[in-house]
């Protein structure tokens, strides 16, 4: 047990102290009072997907699809045609 004086000690410096969640929000003005953000930046800049090579977009698309068929639709082939059809546009 700790004396009097100790407790009032801790239990100030308990009660004083702020605390901070870590977050990782690429956007450093959505931070929240209270968070601190770990993000500390992109490695690479940003490229848009048109100006990657069609080998690239191919291997996308086929993954893309294939997670659409796989994970989303259960491999029901009538809800990935429409979820095909939905990314489509």
């Amino acid at each position: 047990m700790l004396p009097k004086r100790c407790e009032k000690m801790v239990w100030d410096r308990i009660q004083n102290t702020t605390y901070f969640s870590p977050v990782i929000q690429t956007k450093q003005d959505e931070v929240e009072p209270h968070e601190m953000n770990l993000f500390k930046g992109f490695q690479h800049k940003h490229k848009p997907f048109r100006e990657f090579s069609k080998a690239s977009k191919k291997a996308v698309q086929y993954f893309l699809e294939d997670y659409a068929k796989d994970s989303l639709c259960s491999n029901n082939e009538e809800c990935s045609v429409l979820v095909g059809e939905y990314n489509i546009r």
